[in-house]
């Protein structure tokens, strides 16, 4: 995206101010920016989107000048905004039979109800959570290969699976 313009009519105390034929509202709406009226509150929204083939580990930047009448508005008016990649790879999760709570895993594909999620990473601390599509309610994350922290239970169902 290139440069928008974010144009104030300040009054210059002899005339109609920096907009006094349009041009401060001509090059905003030709650059896509915003023309505000001069006393107005300007509140910018942003938002850093990284490329999905940015390098890991990378740092990437942006810094913006803001002018004022057309010059430089001084140090206090420079934003800038560094953003650390830190993670391209989305992470896998497969789910698997788990330990029954005789401490055995059911051989042979037999489903005893009882499955263990593992979730991979290239980073350390990738955590797991469960969510009950019948009930909304949400497990603490938990680490990979571990059981979740929860007591089992049954609703007044008695066929979804309450997660407390």
């Amino acid at each position: 995206m290139g440069a928008q313009v974010i144009a104030t009519n300040v009054a210059s105390g002899g005339g109609d101010g920096l907009d006094a034929t349009g041009q401060a509202q001509r090059i905003a709406t030709a650059t896509s920016g915003t023309f505000f009226p001069s006393g107005s509150d300007v509140v910018l929204d942003e938002a850093v989107t990284v490329a999905p083939d940015a390098p890991q580990g990378s740092t990437l930047g942006c810094t913006t000048t803001f002018r004022i009448n057309g010059a430089d508005a001084g140090p206090e008016f420079v934003q800038t905004v560094s953003v650390k990649v830190n993670d391209v790879t989305p992470p896998t999760v497969s789910c698997g039979p788990g330990v029954n709570p005789d401490g055995h895993t059911p051989g042979g594909g037999r489903n005893a109800g009882f499955l263990r999620m593992v979730a991979v990473d290239n980073l350390p601390g990738v955590t797991v959570g469960i969510t009950d599509d019948t009930t909304g309610t949400t497990s603490r994350p938990y680490a990979s290969g571990t059981d979740p922290p929860r007591q089992p239970g049954t609703n007044p169902g008695g066929v979804a699976l309450v997660w407390t």
